[in-house]
C-alpha cells in the first residue's frame, strides 16, 4: 500500500514537473522580446533546472542499447545535419549582408550562418534523448490537454483584461503591469495566450497538440467532461483566426477517422463529436455578431487608421468568403449605425449625464461618424487587409517560379541556407522582399534541393512506424503546420518535437481497446 502511495506521488511529480516544464517553454519562447531581461532570465533559469532534474533520472545504460537499435536513424538524421552545414560554404546569407563563402573559419561559419539551424537541430535530439531515456513514467496526452487548458485560461484572461482598460473600466496603468505588451488585439481579433508580434504561429501550435491530446483523452475514457473539452478547444482554435490551425484540426479529424474506420464505437463517438464541434462554431459565429451589435466600436477591427472593419465583417473575410461593397456596407453600417443612435438617444434623453460626461459622448459621436465615412471609403481593400491568403500565394507562386530556373547542381543541393531573397510585386503592386518562404516545405526544398527534402522524408517515415498511435497523430499534427509556416527556428517547436519522438516508449502512453485498435 505505502509503495502504490509512494508511485502515485511520484508519477505527480514526474507529471507536474513536466507541465511545468513545456508551459516555460512556452511563456519564454513567445514573450522573450517583449518582457525584461531579468524575467527572461528567470524563465530559463527554471527551464535549466526543470532539465537538469529530467537529466539526472535518465538510464544511460538503456539510453546505449536504444541509441544502437536507432542507428538508421541517427545516420539519417547526421546526413541531413551535415548536408546543412556544408552547403553554407556556397549559400549568401543576404539578410545579414554577409557571404557565408567568404568565411574562411569554419568556427566564424558556425557562429554566424548555421547556428540557427544547427541550434534546432540540437534542441530537437536533446529533448528526444533526455525523453527517450527517462525512467520516469508519465502521461503526456494528459499533460498537453492541462497545458493547452492553462493556455487557453490565459487567452481569456489577456482578452478580457485588454477590453476592460479599452472599454476604460480599468487603468491603463493598471493592466499595463498586469499585461506588459497588448499583442494585436488592435490590429486582429485572435484569441491567442498573448497574441504577440511575430509569434502568432508558435501560438498555435499548443492548441494544435492540445485538441488532439483531449481527443484520445475522450477515445481513453468516454467521459462526457473530456467531450465537452474537445468541442471547446475546437471552437477556441476557430477564434483563433489562424487558418493553418483550422485547416490543422479538420486534418486531425480526418486522420482519426481513418484511423478507427473499422471500429464503429470509436468511429461514431468521432462523428458526433465533430458535429457538436460545428454546431458550437455556428453559435460562437452568431454570438460574435450579437455582440457587435451590443458593443461599441472597440470590438471593431482597426487594421490601420484610414480603415475600420466590424469583426463580423473580418470574420466574413477569413472564413473565405470575398466581401463585396455591398454587403460590406450592411455590415459595416448596421454595426457603426446603431452605435450613432445609442450615443444620439443617451445624449438626448439622458438628464443625468455631467458635463464632462457629456463632451465624453460628444466626442465619441464624432468619431463614430468619422469612422464610418472612413470604412466607407476603404472598402476596396478590406479583402486585402483581412486576408493573407491570396498574398501567401503569391509568395508561393515567386518561390516556385524561382525553383524552376535552378540549376542541376541548385536542384540537387539546393542553395545554402537562409538564401531565400526573392523580389516581387504583390496585387497591389507593392514591391516586396522574400526572406520566409512561409512554408517548411519550400524552404528545405530551396535551401537543401531534392537531396534534403529526400533525406526528411525517409526520417519521417522512420519515425512514422516506431510512433505508437497516440504520437503518430500528435507527430501529424506538428508536420501539417509546417506546411503553411515555416518553424526553421522556433525553438518552442523544436523542443515539442523532441518531447514527442522522444516520449513514445513511455508505457503509460499506450492503452488497449475492446477492439485491440493498438
Amino acid at each position: 500500500m505505502k509503495m502504490n502511495i509512494k508511485k502515485n506521488k511520484n508519477f505527480l511529480n514526474q507529471s507536474f514537473f513536466l507541465t511545468l516544464l513545456l508551459v516555460e517553454i512556452i511563456i519564454f519562447w513567445i514573450t522573450k522580446n517583449q518582457i525584461s531581461k531579468v524575467v527572461v532570465i528567470f524563465h530559463l533559469l527554471i527551464i535549466i533546472s526543470l532539465l537538469i532534474y529530467f537529466i539526472t533520472n535518465i538510464n544511460f545504460l538503456n539510453l546505449k542499447l536504444k541509441i544502437k537499435k536507432s542507428r538508421s536513424i541517427i545516420f539519417y538524421f547526421g546526413t541531413l545535419i551535415l548536408l546543412y552545414f556544408t552547403n553554407v560554404y556556397y549559400s549568401d546569407h543576404l539578410n545579414n549582408s554577409v557571404t557565408c563563402k567568404n568565411i574562411n573559419s569554419v568556427i566564424s561559419i558556425f557562429i554566424d550562418c548555421s547556428y540557427s539551424i544547427l541550434f534546432f537541430f540540437f534542441i530537437i535530439i536533446l529533448f528526444f534523448l533526455i525523453f527517450f531515456a527517462v525512467k520516469l513514467k508519465f502521461d503526456l496526452v494528459k499533460i498537453l490537454t492541462c497545458v493547452v487548458l492553462v493556455f487557453i485560461g490565459i487567452s481569456f484572461v489577456n482578452l478580457i483584461i485588454y477590453y476592460l482598460a479599452t472599454y476604460e473600466i480599468l487603468s491603463n496603468q493598471l493592466t499595463s503591469k498586469i499585461i506588459p505588451f497588448r499583442g494585436n488585439y488592435h490590429f486582429y481579433f485572435q484569441l491567442l495566450p498573448f497574441a504577440a508580434d511575430g509569434k502568432r504561429n508558435d501560438e498555435i501550435l499548443i492548441y494544435a497538440l492540445g485538441y488532439v491530446a483531449s481527443y484520445f483523452l475522450y477515445l481513453r475514457t468516454n467521459e462526457k467532461k473530456f467531450k465537452y473539452l474537445v468541442v471547446i478547444i475546437f471552437i477556441t482554435c476557430f477564434l483563433t483566426y489562424s487558418k493553418n490551425l483550422w485547416l490543422n484540426i479538420l486534418l486531425t479529424n480526418f486522420i482519426l477517422i481513418f484511423i478507427y474506420r473499422k471500429n464503429k464505437i470509436f468511429l461514431t463517438k468521432i462523428l458526433k463529436t465533430f458535429f457538436w464541434s460545428v454546431i458550437g462554431i455556428i453559435i460562437a459565429i452568431c454570438t460574435i455578431f450579437v455582440w457587435q451589435l451590443k458593443s461599441d466600436e472597440y470590438f471593431g477591427i482597426k487594421k490601420n487608421r484610414f480603415h475600420y472593419s466590424s469583426i463580423t465583417s473580418y470574420t466574413y473575410i477569413r472564413l473565405g468568403f470575398k466581401l463585396n461593397s455591398e454587403n460590406f456596407n450592411k455590415f459595416e453600417k448596421l454595426i457603426f449605425n446603431n452605435n450613432i443612435d445609442k450615443i444620439t438617444n443617451e445624449l438626448e434623453n439622458s438628464k443625468s449625464l455631467n458635463d464632462v460626461e457629456r463632451i465624453k459622448l460628444q466626442n465619441k459621436l464624432i468619431d463614430f461618424q468619422k469612422r464610418i465615412v472612413d470604412a466607407s471609403k476603404n472598402t476596396a481593400d478590406t479583402n486585402y487587409l483581412f486576408n493573407s491568403t491570396p498574398e501567401r500565394f503569391e509568395i508561393y507562386k515567386a518561390i516556385l517560379n524561382e525553383l524552376k530556373e535552378f540549376d542541376i547542381k541548385s536542384i540537387i543541393l539546393g542553395r545554402g541556407l537562409n538564401s531565400i531573397f526573392i523580389q516581387f510585386k504583390n496585387n497591389n503592386l507593392q514591391k516586396k522582399n522574400i526572406v520566409n518562404p512561409e512554408s517548411h516545405i519550400l524552404q528545405i526544398i530551396y535551401e537543401v534541393g531534392l537531396i534534403g527534402f529526400f533525406l526528411y522524408c525517409i526520417l519521417i517515415l522512420k519515425f512514422l512506424k516506431i510512433l505508437n498511435t497516440e504520437r503518430k497523430v500528435l507527430f501529424i499534427s506538428l508536420l501539417s503546420l509546417c506546411i503553411f509556416n515555416s518553424y526553421q527556428e522556433s525553438i518552442l517547436y523544436a523542443s515539442l518535437l523532441g518531447i514527442i519522438l522522444g516520449s513514445n516508449n513511455n508505457k503509460l502512453n499506450k492503452f488497449k481497446t475492446r477492439k485491440n485498435v493498438y
